[in-house]
């Protein structure tokens, strides 16, 4: 039995390709274009510093359903003297708007690393800007003069730190209060894009209109927001 278990360690040996135990293994993802846009093929390039691709194989994370995976490969590649495996992935986002993914998992015998997580920024194909998703969160119904209520302005595909709260800052209707409330880095990295302090001064109607701001390539469309001041 013993006999037995070093021959099969010994073919290992031999058919393991050569890595050198002081080198550490990593891996250099590239994203090609620059700009993603929706329904636009766009790469994801991942590269391991281990020699042959016939023995890496990659675990990846969940995919939402607004991305499809069009190819998959795994190939060995010579850059700078140096044999390489690269993975490479063809995506296709059907929609505008930020795009999260979990880190890779790449198994090779010399160890197994993982990527970074990725965040894609999808743009609109018609403007070229990122559209993110805006919604108002917990706003109520119905509110109370002299009563102080929070509205709050959130995104689940944008959470950048600039611009900052006040750039959203609507226009003030009469007959209320409207301030613009602190954020946290946590609150902005949550996707809260805005907080405000609402009091209403007397019954009747607040209203707030849907608006569109842009921020640099960034185009922001506000819903939005009726509550009934009773």
């Amino acid at each position: 039995m013993k006999n037995f278990i070093f021959i099969l360690t010994l073919f290992a040996i031999i058919v393991s390709p050569v890595f050198s135990q002081e080198e550490e293994l990593s891996a250099i993802s590239r994203i090609n274009p620059r700009v993603l846009t929706a329904g636009e093929q766009f790469t994801l390039t991942i590269t391991v510093n281990y020699p042959s691709a016939e023995y890496v194989r990659v675990i990846t994370p969940p995919m939402p359903q607004t991305l499809t995976v069009d190819r998959y490969i795994v190939f060995s590649r010579i850059v700078n003297s140096e044999n390489v495996t690269v993975i490479e992935f063809r995506f296709t986002a059907s929609s505008p708007g930020r795009i999260a993914l979990d880190f890779f998992t790449i198994v090779t015998p010399a160890g197994i690393i993982e990527t970074n997580p990725y965040v894609f920024n999808i743009y609109s194909a018609e403007s070229n800007y990122f559209i993110p998703r805006l919604f108002w969160e917990g706003t109520p119904q119905t509110a109370v003069p002299g009563e102080r209520t929070t509205l709050t302005l959130r995104s689940n595909d944008w959470n950048a730190q600039l611009p900052l709260p006040s750039f959203f800052m609507p226009p003030v209707p009469q007959g209320v209060i409207l301030s613009v409330a602190p954020l946290s880095p946590q609150e902005r990295e949550s996707g809260i894009v805005a907080k405000y302090t609402l009091i209403p001064l007397a019954a009747g109607q607040f209203r707030l209109p849907a608006r569109i701001l842009q921020y640099e390539n960034t185009r922001f469309e506000i819903p939005a927001l009726f509550i009934r001041i009773n």
